[in-house]
């Protein structure tokens, strides 16, 4: 999907973004449900406003919003005149009644320019222009991280630049992105617990994901830096896990640190019976059923416990779960690993400690999953 630009909505959570496709240059937003976008409020005129984008590939080119309406569109708190139009820029303000109705939150959105005209200098960077980019902070096969701060702001965030190269090879099965149901996801996402995501950005070359920067790193170089972790520790970690790769946990810096998700490239919106037939995670994380399936038969969310039981095992004694011969490929590996029982026995840990990895793990590296507790009794 390539864009012009976009209406973000402040609530994330119960209105979608209105995205602005090159292929189109005029939009239709109102009530009626022939529009592009159909908003749902009473309010609302059956044909509010018109969006457009004059096709010009340029750092002069001009996008425009036309009123309709009987009640008053608004551009950074100021009132377009009926039928007459505004020029909107990157971070304006868009309202759809009255900033000052008692349920203005959910009438606002912001507008986000994703065009990137030519200068002599060629193509403007959309997100150089908002950012000043810092360090690198992480790398992937598709994808880097970097520390960047806002320029009007004055606040710091983390990009995830995902290269558009590459962008075909992420499909889901019906054919969509992986990147685009990411985004979705993150969108309807706000929780202590999880990195928020302020924007995305669009460009021809890459995708950039502007998210809550976590200032402690990930839960695996926290592990590594602390060491053996104590019991209160430990739990106050477990409690707030979810996840299934580690390396897409990260703590705050924070002396009693909470826990941040991160990275749902690879995750599904699922339902509690629904099956996950991904081959995901990490090696040293994942559940036995991962890999043990003969029909391709998917397995459910259990899966998770196993995960977060290795990771409580690691907290606990500063060692890995498991262990499993050298050279094997990856679903050989997972059959041959043995769980390292002699490091929990000798780490001290209280028999609750073990008793909650044996119910998350079982107590055997190949255990029957139906035996496995769900992440609500270990949580408590």
């Amino acid at each position: 999907m390539r864009l012009w630009g976009s209406l973000v909505p402040f609530d994330r959570v119960h209105l979608s973004r209105m995205n602005f496709e090159l292929e189109k240059l005029t939009y239709t937003i109102g009530r009626y449900r022939g529009h592009d976008f159909k908003l749902p409020w009473s309010a609302i005129c059956k044909t509010h406003c018109i969006i457009e984008w004059d096709g010009l590939d340029t750092a002069e080119s001009i996008v425009k919003i036309t009123d309709l309406s009987l009640h008053g569109t608004y551009v950074n708190g100021k009132v377009i005149e009926k039928k007459k139009c505004a020029v909107l820029l990157d971070g304006d303000e868009v309202s759809f009644l009255s900033c000052c109705t008692e349920d203005q939150f959910q009438y606002r959105y912001t507008y986000r320019r994703l065009t990137y005209g030519l200068t002599s200098g060629g193509y403007v960077d959309m997100l150089d222009l908002r950012y000043n980019i810092g360090k690198e902070l992480g790398r992937g096969a598709y994808a880097t991280v970097f520390k960047a701060k806002h320029r009007k702001e004055c606040r710091v965030y983390a990009i995830k630049v995902i290269r558009r190269n590459n962008h075909h090879e992420f499909l889901t099965s019906d054919g969509g992105s992986i990147y685009e149901r990411e985004i979705a996801i993150l969108e309807t996402l706000l929780h202590p617990y999880i990195c928020a995501m302020k924007e995305v950005v669009y460009e021809s070359d890459k995708i950039s994901l502007i998210m809550e920067y976590v200032a402690g790193g990930d839960l695996r170089k926290y592990m590594l830096r602390l060491g053996r972790m104590d019991e209160g520790k430990v739990q106050r970690i477990t409690f707030q896990l979810c996840e299934r790769g580690i390396q897409n946990i990260l703590i705050t810096a924070d002396e009693l640190p909470n826990v941040k998700l991160t990275d749902f490239g690879l995750s599904k919106a699922i339902d509690g019976n629904s099956l996950l037939q991904t081959m995901c995670g990490t090696l040293l994380y994942v559940a036995p059923e991962v890999v043990n399936q003969e029909k391709h038969e998917g397995y459910d969310l259990v899966v998770d416990s196993w995960s977060i039981g290795a990771i409580v095992f690691e907290m606990l004694t500063n060692c890995t779960a498991f262990k499993g011969q050298d050279g094997l490929d990856f679903g050989a590996w997972i059959r041959s690993r043995k769980v390292q029982w002699d490091n929990m026995r000798y780490s001290g840990v209280a028999g609750l400690a073990y008793l909650c990895w044996s119910s998350a793990c079982g107590r055997s590296s190949q255990a029957d999953d139906s035996h496995r507790c769900t992440q609500a009794p270990l949580a408590c």
